[in-house]
């Protein structure tokens, strides 16, 4: 049962969490099909693996060049060089690896800007190869999404993706991201929009997409009222949107915040779990880590706002 995101505070106004040893790095070690040892993407949570331009099975490396995926044997060594490549329909931005499964994100933009703004969002495409025979990709799915990449992680087979987007007026109606799988096109509802009560968080709209990759299961979009978020933290059942916003303080002030949302998941099921907001902005992911349980923070607090000369972390 996962705790709440309990504070504990320090001085200076900046907080942590619990103790124990800090958030570190790892790059993952794995079995070819050649029974050898091989290094994967440097990852923040062991089991957790992060969106590269470049992944390998310990065979074959799978790249992005320019607008096109290159797809290379590089062992043996005698049977090095490359055996495919294609482009896909949108410019490839990032990939994933997983047994026979390929995936690549890809952004769109609109082609004409319109008003208000917010209309003007990317679209973020998953795109699925089955790569049994590398030299021969083959198309197997393709997810589409209304809404920016904030970023995604690949966890025992499923894809999860941060999206962001907006809820905007056309005349009366709300306009809503939408999601395309295959030929299957649906409209998210307003009932299906999660938010929460009271807070100050306006119109932006955060999506965390579930996507199998070893089957033709439905995908899961679950939809929050969160505002902006632009850093994630993810480990093997959750995943920590964190976004800065000002906040008015009860002496009329401004305050520089992070709200944090909690979102657990098991395979294509996604839930919202809790959400707290703490003084001060993130530096990056590394910023928070979880430890027994309970999510710990590290911010930097700008007691006078942009600019200003006075600052804590901590």
């Amino acid at each position: 049962m996962r705790q709440d995101l309990g504070m504990r505070w320090s001085g200076g106004g900046s907080w942590f969490l619990l103790g124990g040893a800090p958030a570190t790095a790892s790059f993952g070690s794995f079995d070819s099909a050649e029974g050898f040892r091989f290094s994967g993407t440097n990852v923040q949570v062991e089991g957790v693996d992060e969106l590269d331009i470049v992944k390998t099975d310990g065979t074959y490396v799978y790249t992005i060049s320019g607008e096109e995926v290159v797809i290379a044997r590089a062992y043996p060594p005698q049977d090095a060089g490359v055996v495919a490549r294609f482009t896909p329909d949108e410019r490839p931005s990032g990939l994933f690896i997983d047994g026979t499964r390929l995936v690549v994100f890809g952004e769109e933009w609109p082609t004409e800007w319109t008003y208000p703004s917010y209309g003007n969002s990317p679209k973020t495409h998953v795109t699925v190869y089955d790569v049994s025979d590398p030299s021969a990709p083959e198309l197997v799915r393709k997810v589409s999404v209304d809404g920016g990449r904030v970023g995604a992680r690949l966890v025992d087979g499923h894809v999860y993706a941060v999206l962001s987007h907006y809820a905007y007026l056309e005349g009366d109606v709300v306009i809503l991201p939408a999601i395309e799988d295959g030929g299957d096109l649906r409209q998210v509802s307003a009932s299906q929009v999660g938010y929460f009560r009271d807070s100050p968080y306006g119109s932006g709209l955060t999506m965390v997409l579930a996507v199998d990759l070893h089957s033709d299961a439905d995908v899961t979009l679950a939809t929050y009222l969160t505002g902006y978020v632009d850093e994630l933290y993810v480990t093997p059942r959750s995943v920590y949107m964190a976004g800065f916003a000002y906040r008015e303080t009860d002496d009329e002030t401004w305050e520089g915040r992070t709200a944090i949302h909690a979102v657990d998941f098991d395979r294509l099921a996604v839930q919202y779990a809790c959400s707290a907001e703490v003084p001060g902005s993130l530096l990056d992911q590394f910023s928070m880590d979880e430890y027994d349980g309970h999510l710990r923070v590290a911010t930097t607090v700008n007691k006078w706002g942009w600019g200003g000369d006075e600052m804590s972390s901590g």
